[in-house]
């Protein structure tokens, strides 16, 4: 398994219609110069530091896509329930993941907009 350095993540995130429940994402990742692996790996975590219960946060995610640097679609691919993966091309030197996340649960361990 080849390993793809990367550098610090961005994130922005907006509620542009509150009503809706969705928090907008936008994950910015530099990748380093040279980046060897033909794909990225995303993960969420299933857990809680002190629960011991699964949470799957990742069953909020909707409508996930990718483009690079100029605006460019990439393949993405749901591996699991928490992980997708990004195919990327010799000369991507940037990408950006939007996503929404749908938070209408209130309680301790949830999410709720």
């Amino acid at each position: 398994m080849t390993h793809t350095p990367v550098s610090p993540i961005r994130f922005t995130v907006s509620t542009p219609n509150p009503d809706d429940h969705l928090f907008h994402v936008a994950m910015e990742i530099e990748l380093d110069e040279g980046h060897a692996s033909p794909h990225i790996d995303l993960s969420m975590p299933a857990w809680s530091p002190g629960s011991y219960l699964l949470r799957e946060y990742a069953r909020h995610i909707q409508n996930m896509r990718v483009h690079d640097q100029t605006h460019r679609s990439l393949p993405l691919v749901q591996r699991d329930k928490a992980t997708w993966r990004i195919q990327l091309e010799p000369d991507v030197s940037s990408i950006t993941v939007r996503y929404e996340v749908f938070s209408h649960e209130l309680a301790v361990r949830t999410n709720h907009l």
